[in-house]
């Protein structure tokens, strides 16, 4: 279990894994509830499986109304 100041040096090798997982399809990467592609990943991420229903923040929701 990582806490405090140890879970800053693993992010790199999370991020590896959460990419090598959506390679195989088991989870999706998102970024405000959207995909995102690898290449345009800025901040963080959000890993939730494949099968999982997307969330829609009720900010989201509001700009469609």
């Amino acid at each position: 279990m990582l806490g405090g100041r140890q879970w800053r040096g693993r992010m790199d090798a999370v991020r590896e894994a959460a990419w090598r997982l959506e390679a195989a399809g088991q989870v999706r990467v998102l970024q405000r509830g959207r995909p995102v592609e690898r290449t345009r990943v800025r901040g963080p991420i959000r890993i939730a499986l494949s099968g999982a229903p997307q969330h829609i923040s009720a900010a989201s929701q509001r700009s469609r109304s």
